[in-house]
């Protein structure tokens, strides 16, 4: 594996020093950051009533693996669903 796509919400952990998650991110990212990390431009514009975030967090899961990375993300669920792709920041 080549490293992890940081998912918006760990980039933001990680940038805002007051983000709840801030010093959870840091430690992860500290660990982790030697293999190498990157960040998608994709936004979420799926309407919430067909797919809440469903599409695009799969996009983005399988993304990541395709290029041998794995989504990072705080999301259980995403990380559940998409075991083989996504691990939760922890």
């Amino acid at each position: 594996m080549k490293g992890h796509l940081l998912d918006v919400n760990v980039l933001l952990a990680l940038a805002w020093p007051n983000h709840v998650q801030h010093t959870r991110a840091h430690g992860w990212f500290t660990r982790e950051h030697p293999w190498g990390w990157g960040t998608c431009t994709l936004k979420k514009t799926v309407p919430r009533t067909l797919a809440p975030g469903r599409v695009s967090n799969g996009y983005l899961a399988t993304g990541a693996s395709l290029h041998g990375l794995k989504l990072a993300t705080f999301d259980r669920q995403l990380a559940r669903t998409f075991s083989g792709n996504a691990i939760l920041v922890e």
